[in-house]
């Protein structure tokens, strides 16, 4: 994968997963620093989102997620290392979402 991501010549979000990462606010706080560690921009409304006493509902966090991916000029690559680990609904429904 690396050596493909070098060919390619774009940036990446890469987020190496085990399977104490099947905790919702956990993967959500993992997945905004990938991005971050692409674009500052993105993952700043979803950082917002696990700062509040009570996670917002998914649907509304993710959509501004979408909306800080799709503003970007330029495209971008998010590896999902170790995907397989994930067993925890919540977050597979994120992933589909």
């Amino acid at each position: 994968m690396v050596d493909w991501l070098k060919q390619i010549d774009l940036p990446a979000a890469w987020l190496s997963l085990d399977e104490a990462d099947n905790d919702l606010p956990r993967f959500l706080a993992y997945l905004a620093a990938a991005f971050q560690q692409v674009d500052e921009e993105i993952g700043s409304s979803l950082q917002s989102a696990l700062q509040s006493p009570q996670l917002p509902a998914m649907e509304k966090v993710l959509t501004g997620l979408l909306n800080e991916i799709a503003i970007r000029k330029d495209p971008l690559i998010l590896v999902l290392d170790d995907y397989n680990l994930l067993t925890e609904a919540s977050i597979l429904d994120v992933m589909r979402f």
